[in-house]
């Protein structure tokens, strides 16, 4: 019986033995199962890096390539520019070189021009001085014009000193007779520079010789030499002084002796061509003007022969020589003014045979 209970107690402890061994095992298989797991969990981590390796390899591949490509972009650009540097100083050689034939054309031309013009001013005949005498000499003095001084009424031109003394004894033109003014023929008198200087570059030494002349008559009386008016560059002032000037010197018209005149021409008569056409119709005169001043005007002005008849109309009136224009613009009143102006019509005739 004890042997029987030892036996049974030997197999149990058999029994706990091998459930113990089992569960040493079973723990030794889940020691390796968590080690193996361990395992691939290292396994995946290093996939990871080596995609990403791979990854880092690719975009440096493409990097690569980029930088490749950018070189040839950049080497291009270099020729490109290089071939454009080159066109460029192509362009300023060409540049130069026509400059330098621009220049040497000009020169030419000059040269040309002024061999032409010495050649040309040689062999033109040069006209003796002594035929422009009717236009640069005083009837009065019968000298070349000094201050030279035309009357507004026929337009004849004398010496200043002249026609200021000539006008003391009478008031008529001297080479006319016509009546300058009835009363203030000084009135009527303008200064002709432009014809003054002609004069003087037509005739050498002319302009030194009367200033030498006008100094010496004032040393020889004492008097201080009059100092020689200095024209100012600046233009606005040289017209505000000539502006002032003639508003204070005797040659201004008073206002109740001021006629407007505008002049329309109606035509001519067939078988007159040769006359030029009327470019001042705007006329300021004095109203003591008489029509025959205003024919001798467009004479003058037209270049008309002596054949030729001017025939003057204010309105439906053919007015006479002797009329003046205070008394016309009087008898006609309202009708024949325009804007404050009085309208003549004037027509070219031949004159009658009869």
């Amino acid at each position: 019986m004890c042997l029987y209970r030892f036996t049974a107690v030997y197999r149990c402890l058999q029994l706990f033995t091998c459930v113990y061994t089992g569960l040493q095992l079973f723990i030794d298989v889940y020691s390796c199962l968590h080690v193996f797991i361990q395992v691939y969990s290292c396994l995946q981590v290093f996939t990871c890096v080596y995609t990403c390796l791979q990854l880092f390899i690719d975009v440096y591949s493409c990097l690569q390539v980029f930088i490749q490509e950018f070189t040839d972009v950049y080497r291009c650009l270099y020729s490109c520019l290089y071939v454009f540097t080159a066109v460029y100083r192509c362009l300023q050689l060409f540049t130069g070189v026509y400059t330098g034939v621009y220049i040497c054309l000009q020169v030419f031309i000059g040269v040309y021009t002024a061999v032409y013009t010495g050649v040309y001013r040689c062999l033109q005949p040069k006209l003796p001085l002594n035929q422009f005498y009717p236009y640069i000499r005083c009837a009065l003095c019968c000298g070349f014009l000094i201050d030279a001084t035309t009357i507004t009424e026929c337009l004849h031109t004398f010496c200043k000193g002249c026609i200021v003394k000539n006008f003391f004894y009478s008031n008529r033109c001297p080479t006319c007779s016509i009546v300058v003014h009835q009363t203030q023929p000084l009135y009527n008198i303008r200064p002709d520079r432009q014809l003054q200087d002609i004069v003087y570059k037509m005739v050498p030494f002319l302009e030194e010789l009367e200033r030498e002349q006008m100094t010496n008559f004032y040393k020889e009386r004492g008097l201080e030499v009059p100092k020689p008016v200095m024209v100012s560059p600046a233009p606005v002032v040289v017209r505000k002084q000539k502006k002032e000037t003639v508003s204070q010197s005797i040659f201004t018209i008073p206002p109740e002796l001021d006629v407007s005149l505008m002049l329309e021409f109606v035509g001519a008569e067939e078988g007159i061509n040769n006359y030029k056409p009327l470019e001042r119709r705007y006329v300021r005169v004095s109203g003591e003007a008489t029509v025959r001043h205003v024919e001798l005007f467009i004479r003058r002005k037209m270049e008309l022969s002596p054949a030729c008849q001017v025939d003057v109309v204010c309105g439906d009136h053919l007015l006479d020589h002797y009329q003046s224009l205070k008394d016309i613009q009087n008898s006609v009143g309202e009708e024949a003014l325009q804007d404050g102006l009085l309208v003549l019509h004037f027509g070219l005739v031949l004159p009658s045979e009869s």
